[in-house]
């Protein structure tokens, strides 16, 4: 079971950093919002390579997804979502729409 918890602990590091990442990239490189939101959004389907092939126990595999779904709504919601490509309000159901 701490095999799973440690691969729970990377999956959040690894989408902290690419949130992280994002918000470097529009803040201090200028990147269009709808091109950090496709970065985010392309690099999170990768996770699922984690989640299937190191997380073994089912609660923990839902554990990360359900994590990320609760942020991007405090994102989508709080308004802090502009910087992360969620600008367009026509769309904005968060980081993971297309």
């Amino acid at each position: 079971m701490s095999r799973d918890l440690f691969w729970v602990a990377i999956s959040f590091i690894y989408i902290g950093s690419l949130v992280a990442i994002g918000f470097l990239l529009y803040r201090y490189l200028k990147v269009g919002s709808e091109w950090v939101r496709k970065f985010i959004y392309s690099f999170v389907s990768l996770w699922i390579f984690i989640l299937i092939y190191k997380i073994k126990a089912p609660f923990y595999m839902l554990l990360g997804p359900l994590s990320f779904t609760l942020i991007n709504a405090v994102f989508v919601y709080s308004g802090l979502g502009k910087y992360l490509g969620m600008g367009n309000r026509k769309r904005d159901n968060g980081l993971i729409s297309n």
